[in-house]
Formats: structure tokens, sequence, C-alpha cells
């Protein structure tokens, strides 16, 4: 665990360009679009700096980032579709997609395959 907590603080570091031991919306903006150059639309930008910044600063700390990484719910949610058939899709940050059934039921399609 401490080799993983030092990876992360290593990793914040790095995006933390200005060396102020935050990451600002730009920042994030500039991380966002070297992770995936597809998320780098301003609306998701917020959605992450919202799921991150829990002291509602506008900016990430250590800490919250540190809170955020190993957290269980550290996925946000990009897009929430309502379906007219009741189905509920939703796109979230690190990429994949899941599918809500009107049984309840959920399907989450990544990049490399299927988990129900």
């Amino acid at each position: 665990m401490e080799l993983q907590k030092a990876a992360v603080q290593a990793a914040f570091r790095e995006f933390d360009t200005d060396g102020n031991g935050y990451i600002d919306p730009g920042e994030l903006s500039s991380v966002i679009h070297n992770i995936n150059p597809e998320l780098k639309e301003d609306e998701e930008v917020r959605t992450l700096l919202a799921a991150c910044d829990t002291n509602k600063d506008g900016k990430i700390s250590i800490d919250e980032f540190c809170d955020f990484v190993f957290s269980d719910s550290n996925t946000a949610v990009l897009h929430t579709w309502h379906l007219a058939d009741g189905r509920v899709q939703q796109k979230f940050i690190d990429g994949h997609t899941r599918m809500t059934f009107t049984d309840g039921c959920t399907l989450d399609v990544y990049r490399n395959g299927l988990k129900r």
C-alpha cells in the first residue's frame, strides 16, 4: 500500500505542473487530454474536479487526489441518458459504459471486455 501511495503522490506532483501543491482546472484538463484525448471537454473537467475537490475550493490537493484514487467510488459519471424503453445508460470518466435495465440488472462495458 505504501508503494501505491508513493506512486500516486508522484503522479500528483507530475500533474501539478506549476508546483503550487494543487491541481487546478487547467492542469486537470492537460492530464485528461494526455490520458484520453476524447475527454478534453470543459464539462468533463468540471465533472472530475467536482468528484475530487471535496472541500470545493476549485482545485485538488494531494490529500483529495489520494482519497479519490483509493476510494471505492472514484468513477465519476460524465453523461447519463434515460432511454425511451426505461433503460439508463451512463458513460464514466474512465471510459467504460454502464447500461442499467428496467429489472435492475447492469452491464458494464470496458475496452477489454464485459463485467456484469
